[in-house]
């Protein structure tokens, strides 16, 4: 028995695509022998909360490779608009009928499953459309940058994809939401903005577990060759301990 009512559908929607313009092709990069997109399937795979996980990709040939990723790993993919994310995720939503919808980057290297259900719980329990999120430090929440996820209902999906959306508000789903830096909606009209506080064993803000450049991805890589083999599912504070001992000197290697 789950604890969400069943008119809910909680489904992660990732979003992946070869055409990253600072380090392209990056989430099919091996970490210990994997993809990082496979690793992070593997990872939320074991999210209690989620009914169903779609990875939602760009419909040209370069990103065909997804499409192959998702049929072995046993989950839902779904080909949309290539420079409007906005509307992928709304068509993809609307395709698996997901609401509140969970959104993921595929960029991120270590989900915690726990955290993940965490803030799509305390989303659920809202009585207003609110945008929650524990995807990144806001509101003085002290995460890490990248473990959590970003939850919102559908409903606010369909009033933006009716705006006439900037180009920058088309590539980036949380901007017509939220702005981070201020910790504030960023149309209190539409929503509002929530989070929750990460856990003090790994309440670490100063740490990003993200791939936005090769100098991470090689790091992140000697992580995993590290974790990965002593436990299939390390947890963050197991990262957390690795980069307190190693992340400094690696990063050294880089300037």
């Amino acid at each position: 028995m789950t604890f969400f009512e069943k008119k809910n559908k909680p489904g992660i929607i990732i979003q992946a695509r070869m055409e990253s313009k600072r380090f392209p092709g990056k989430m099919i990069k091996k970490l210990s022998g994997k993809t990082v997109i496979e690793h992070i399937i593997e990872r939320l795979k074991n999210c209690k909360s989620i009914l169903e996980i779609i990875l939602a990709i760009p419909n040209n040939k370069k990103n065909l490779k997804f499409v192959k990723i998702a049929k072995r790993l046993n989950i839902k993919y779904f080909l949309g608009s290539e420079n409007n994310l906005v509307k992928r995720y709304y068509d993809a939503a609307k395709e698996f009928n997901i609401d509140p919808i969970v959104r993921f980057p595929g960029d991120n290297i270590i989900p915690e499953p726990k955290e993940i259900d965490r803030i799509v719980r305390h989303n659920l329990k809202q009585k207003k459309n609110v945008f929650s999120s524990n995807i990144t430090p806001f509101l003085n929440s002290g995460y890490p940058d990248g473990i959590g996820a970003e939850v919102f209902n559908f409903y606010l999906l369909e009033k933006i994809i009716k705006k006439k959306l900037s180009k920058r508000n088309k590539e980036h789903v949380h901007i017509n939401f939220i702005d981070y830096k201020s910790g504030k909606s960023a149309n209190s009209k539409l929503c509002s903005v929530s989070t929750i506080n990460c856990p003090k064993k790994y309440s670490r803000p100063e740490y990003t577990f993200d791939i936005n450049y090769r100098n991470q991805y090689v790091i992140f890589k000697k992580m995993y060759t590290e974790l990965y083999k002593k436990n299939k599912f390390f947890e963050v504070k197991d990262a957390i301990k690795w980069m307190d001992k190693n992340y400094e000197k690696l990063l050294s290697q880089f300037n």
